[in-house]
Order: structure tokens, then C-alpha cells, then sequence
């Protein structure tokens, strides 16, 4: 509710717009006068303000009397600031300043610089010389976070999760931009509230995801180093993740999360209870998602990447604080994915849970490269083998070894045409993942040319397994043959009479006890009895 003098402030400029737009050949009336006041209002309430400020209201002037076109020399922002006395370019005193304002400027004043001036100014930070201009960087980096572009501009110097830069180079032109920073003055007292407001704002909005709650975090510990609001907004993550029905934030909470986890366990003894809450409300999450998001069209397969690399990326931590793998055992095993790239993505989750083996995933691509109505498919299964590393990371050689088997055994009629279509897959959606790829194959292959007509792949150099030899093989033949007397000793007393045979491969009564070891552990019963 407006006091009466502020009331009638706003009407008095609402009227003498209108007037002065008038004069200048806009169609206005005392509807937008009346429309100028009410709208002026209601900025006021969206942007947390008590009363309408001069930037409200010319804003609100421009929204409900200026259209299409501007009838005259002048438009409507600047009739505005010529009826507020604003025609001449001039800069705000110190004195007059809000107290946010001056209180940047106090704090800065250490950098030696004549801020209030118009122009960009350097500003050099040796930190690891002068330790007190870190309060100074600290003041900057969250001038850069409020105000626009171009106001506090990083030269050189970044701030990450438990980094600090010992040096830095700044452009600074904050007396180009006083407005914003008189602006900045209407919202709190410091930029250290002014900050935790606008964060909290993000954090708690109708439309906000857990991947925008838990940016508010990093922002939070990064820009403010507070650990209660930090604490405050991931509890609040919590619930926004349980009320969320998509994945489609999921590449984002993977990567936020990761880096929030490394930075608790590098700078803190114990992590904090909310990332512990976190990571088994987002397992459990993620296990029920994880069927439907296989099934989905809508989703894709980098979507369900992320969700992967969360499960088994956060699997050991989430155990240890009570989560039960079976759950991820199931909701794999419930995976029914008709997407070529998701079902390679599925394969790949199981040979890292131990569903099925290197062996068994090598066999079958080697059976999609051999089927014709397969293989024009065959680069979204390529594609789904990539995005698997983000959770699987050690499939790498594996990825490798399937592009270089396809690119072997397919003809070029059949090679060229699916081509683009995987360049293009794996540009757009495993860009991030590339590098990975590269290092590998770096490994893998030659580093010259000439040795290249030599080199044998190692998945060709590797020698066959040997399969595991059968109970009563060749040493057991070697052995019965050696000792006759036992299995005469065992057919004497189950009644039965027969004669040695001599084969070139030995008795061929060993083979058929390899066949069906039941029937050996069923005489072993018997004469254990006996």
C-alpha cells in the first residue's frame, strides 16, 4: 500500500507524461495515465520494492503509451527522463548515492582507482602479493554476477569450486554503468543481500528445476562462501526432485552434482547432510525413472546417459548410506528400449553390473555388422556406445574397437551412406565425450605411419580364452586309465559289468562324465552313504 504522498507523486508524473507524449504526437489519454500509474505498481511488487521507483515508472511508461511507432522526435523513455529532470547527461555524487553504492566504492577504493569516473578502467590484482585485494575480487565477481555485461569484465582470473586466482586483470566502467548500480541500491543495503535475494528467488520460483536449485547452491558457495543458505537450498533441491516427473534436467544435475560432491570432499571433513539426503533420494529417484525414461520416446539417449552416470557414479556413496543395489539391479533388468542408441546405452549398464560380458557384447555387434537389414542402424548403435561413456568410462577401448571393426568389414557402398548421419550424431550429442574417445584411440593405434602396415589390433592380437575344461577331461581319462582298479572297484558294487575300451582320444567314458557332472555327484552321494 502506497503512503499518500508517494501516491500522488506517481499520479503527477503519470498526468505530465501523458501530457508531454501528447505534445509530441502520440495518441494518449487519461486511460494511459491511469494505465502509466496501476502498471508502475505492479513492477514495483514483481521487483520487491516498497514503492514505485523512477526506473518503474519509465518502464511502465514505455509499456502502456509507446507502441509501434514514434510520432515524434522524441520517444517515450526519453520524454520521461527530460520531465524528471534527466535532459542533460550528468553522473550521481558520492553523497547522494545509496548506501549500496557507496558501500561498493569503500570497498574497491583499495584498487586506487577513479571508479565514478565515465570510461573503462584496468584494474591489476596481485593477490599473492597484496592477500587484502582478495576482498576486492570478491566484490568484483559479484558485480559481475548482478550487473550487465560490460560493467565488471574478468581480463584474466576465474573463481571456481575450491580455486582462488592469485592474480587478476579486470575492465571495470561502473561509472558508464551508475544507473545499474543505483538500481542494485533499490533491492538491499549490500550486494551480499542483494545476491542471497536474487538467488533465493531463482531457487524457489513456480518454474525452477533441481538443476536451478542446485546452480543457486554452487552460486551460493562460490560467490558467498555461505554455508547456511547453501544448506538452506539443498534441502530445497530435495524437494523440488521428488515433485519432478522429467529427466530432462538430468545432464545438468549430473555435472552440478559432481562438482559439488568434489569440492565437500576436498575442503570439508564430512560432507554436508543435504548432498548425503541428496544422493539416496536421487538413486532411488533415478531407479524409477530409469524404465519409463528407456521407453520414452520424448527422452533421449543423453538424458538416459546422465541418469546412468548418476546411478553408478554416486552408486558407492549411496550404499554406504543405506541404498540397496538391488533397486538398480531391477530397474535395468526392467529396461525395454526399442531405440537402437538406448539399447546399445542398456548394454553397455549391463557389463558394468556384470549382466553380460565383454565377450557377449563383442558377439553382438559382430552380428549387427553381419546382418544387411541391420547395419544402416548400425551408427545409432555407435552412438548409443558413446554417450555409455559417461557412465561407463572403461568401455572406452571397447568404443574404439566397434568403430574400427565397422569401418574394417563394411564395404564402401554400405559405409558412406550412414557416414554423416554419425558424424552428425556424435557431434551434437557427444561432443563432451569425444575427447575421451580420442585419447583412447591415441593409445590404441600408431603413432607413425610406417608402423601402421604392422600393427595388429589388440582385440585381433589377443588370444582366444580357452574354454574351461570339462570334469574328467583329458586328465581324468589320463587318470582312470592309470588306475583301472577304482572304477572297476564302483561298477562291482553297483552290479554292473563291462570291459576297458581303448579310443585314440582316451575312454570315452570321460567325455561322457564331462557331459553330465549330475550323475558324478550323485555316485559321490552313494558312497559317501555307503
Amino acid at each position: 500500500m502506497l503512503d499518500r504522498l508517494d501516491e500522488a507523486e506517481l499520479l503527477g508524473w503519470s498526468v505530465e507524461t501523458v501530457r508531454a507524449a501528447r505534445r509530441d504526437g502520440y495518441l494518449a489519454s487519461t486511460a494511459d495515465a491511469i494505465a502509466v500509474f496501476e502498471t508502475s505498481i505492479l513492477l514495483a511488487g514483481l521487483r520487491d520494492r516498497a514503492k514505485p521507483t523512477p526506473y518503474d515508472f519509465q518502464d511502465a511508461a514505455v509499456t502502456c503509451i509507446e507502441k509501434d511507432t514514434v510520432p515524434g522526435r522524441r520517444d517515450v523513455r526519453r520524454i520521461v527522463e527530460i520531465m524528471m529532470g534527466g535532459d542533460r547527461v550528468g553522473q550521481v555524487g558520492y553523497d547522494a548515492l545509496p548506501p549500496l553504492a557507496r558501500d561498493v566504492h569503500d570497498r574497491l577504493a583499495p584498487l586506487g582507482l577513479k571508479l565514478q569516473q565515465r570510461g573503462v578502467r584496468r584494474a591489476l590484482l596481485d593477490i599473492a602479493s597484496r592477500p587484502e585485494l582478495e576482498a576486492c575480487s570478491d566484490v568484483l565477481w559479484m558485480l559481475r554476477y548482478l550487473m550487465p555485461q560490460g560493467a565488471a569484465r574478468a581480463i584474466m582470473g576465474e573463481r571456481k569450486l575450491g580455486e582462488r586466482s592469485i592474480q587478476e586483470s579486470w575492465d571495470l566502467a561502473l561509472g558508464t554503468h551508475q544507473r545499474a548500480l543505483i538500481e542494485l541500491g533499490y533491492e538491499g543495503v549490500s550486494i551480499e543481500q542483494v545476491l542471497e535475494q536474487r538467488l533465493r528467488r531463482a531457487a524457489y520460483a513456480p518454474q525452477a528445476t533441481t538443476a536451478t536449485v542446485l546452480a543457486a547452491v554452487e552460486d551460493a558457495v562460490l560467490y558467498l562462501r555461505n554455508r547456511r543458505l547453501a544448506d538452506e537450498l539443498g534441502n530445497h533441491a530435495l524437494v523440488v526432485l521428488s515433485a519432478e516427473r522429467s529427466v530432462d534436467g538430468a545432464p545438468e544435475v549430473l555435472r552440478r552434482v559432481r562438482r559439488l560432491l568434489a569440492y565437500y570432499r576436498t575442503g570439508e571433513p564430512v560432507l554436508p547432510p543435504w548432498i548425503e539426503a541428496f544422493t539416496k533420494a536421487g538413486y532411488a529417484h533415478y531407479c524409477t525413472l530409469l524404465p519409463t525414461a528407456f521407453a520414452d520416446e520424448d527422452a533421449g539417449v543423453r538424458h538416459v546417459s546422465a541418469m546412468l552416470g548418476f546411478l553408478f557414479g554416486m552408486e558407492s556413496l549411496a550404499l554406504s548410506l543405506g541404498c540397496d543395489r538391488t533397486q538398480l539391479e531391477l530397474a535395468v533388468a526392467q529396461s525395454r528400449p526399442r531405440d537402437p542408441a538406448k539399447t546399445a546405452l542398456l548394454w553397455a549398464a549391463q557389463v558394468h553390473l556384470g549382466r553380460r560380458s565383454r565377450a557377449e557384447l563383442r558377439a553382438t555387434c559382430d552380428e549387427l555388422l553381419g546382418n544387411p537389414l541391420v547395419v544402416p542402424a548400425y551408427p545409432q548403435y555407435l552412438s548409443g556406445f558413446v554417450h555409455a561413456l559417461e557412465p561407463v568410462p572403461g568401455l572406452a577401448d571397447f568404443v574404439v574397437e566397434a568403430v574400427s571393426q565397422a569401418f574394417g568389414r563394411l564395404p564402401d557402398p554400405v559405409l558412406l551412406p550412414w557416414l554423416p548421419t554419425l558424424i552428425i550424431s556424435l557431434r551434437k550429442e557427444g561432443s563432451e565425450l569425444a575427447p575421451l574417445l580420442i585419447r583412447e584411440a591415441g593409445r590404441i593405434f600408431p603413432g607413425r605411419l610406417a608402423a601402421l602396415d604392422a600393427w595388429v589390433p589388440p582385440w585381433l592380437d589377443q588370444a582366444e580364452p580357452a574354454a574351461p575344461r570339462p570334469v574328467g577331461g583329458t586328465g581324468g581319462s589320463a587318470l582312470l586309465a592309470a588306475h583301472p582298479a577304482v572304477c572297476d572297484a564302483v561298477a562291482e558294487l553297483l552290479g554292473c559289468a563291462g570291459t576297458w575300451e581303448e579310443t585314440r582320444t582316451g575312454p570315452a567314458g570321460a567325455v561322457l562324465a564331462g557331459l553330465h557332472p549330475e550323475t558324478g555327484a550323485a555316485l559321490e552321494a552313494l558312497l559317501s552313504d555307503a
